[in-house]
């Protein structure tokens, strides 16, 4: 399947998502699976595995079947068995959801890198895509580290936001943060709170994580946690 050619406007988001937030080598192999509507976005992320010298099989959801789709097309789950990396990049419909789960549980069975692009436009490869992810996780490193002794959160802006959050528990086990995982790991959200944080290569890729939303950090906003 050929997605059609890359926008030079989505490039660099395309690049960002696959180089630092999925960490794709070359050799490695990736399956990219989108449907119509966000065919633009996927032909961008096809040109950006190519560009590192991977290997990209590329499925469109509709070429097996009509939308909505009830389950995962075999075929996708077959790609994902085989694959080093998976992106789902898709606009959902409704009844769609126990196929995306079907995915996402071949992904965490194997352990692979994943990008959960779910509802992705060609705007937030604009604009949040191109974020600095590297200085997004050292800030969400040290966020964490202060909130596994916090028992209160304050969140305050300029334009006059205060929210004080009541007594919160974080998990110790969250741990140091692991390679390239999911993005359910990966990038701004789709919409806001539907795209997780990148995880950065260390040594091993983690099994996909829940969507919290990244989004950019203004230097007008404060965040303080108070042990």
């Amino acid at each position: 399947m050929n997605f059609g050619p890359a926008s030079p406007d989505l490039l660099p988001g395309a690049k960002n998502a696959v180089e630092t937030c999925l960490a794709i080598k070359p050799g490695e192999r990736a399956a990219l699976i989108a449907d119509l509507p966000s065919r633009a976005v996927a032909a961008s992320l096809a040109a950006a595995v190519e560009n590192v010298h991977a290997l990209c099989t590329s499925l469109l959801l509709e070429d097996f079947g009509p939308r909505p789709i009830k389950a995962a097309p075999a075929a996708v789950l077959a790609a994902l068995e085989t694959a080093d990396i998976g992106v789902l990049c898709m606009n959902p419909q409704p009844g769609e959801l126990g196929a995306r789960m079907a995915i996402v549980r071949v992904v965490e069975r194997r352990q692979i890198r994943y990008a959960h692009m779910v509802g992705v436009t060609p705007e937030i490869m604009q604009q949040g895509m191109r974020a600095d992810y590297r200085m997004v996780d050292r800030l969400s490193e040290k966020l964490r580290a202060r909130m596994l002794r916090a028992e209160t959160l304050t969140v305050k802006t300029e334009a006059g936001t205060q929210f004080n959050s009541p007594p919160i528990s974080i998990a110790a086990s969250t741990g140091s943060r692991p390679a390239a995982s999911s993005a359910r790991a990966i990038g701004p959200t789709f919409p806001p709170a539907k795209f997780s944080p990148p995880r950065l290569p260390s040594t091993a890729p983690s099994s996909a994580m829940p969507p919290p939303a990244i989004t950019s950090t203004a230097s007008t906003e404060t965040c303080s946690a108070r042990p």
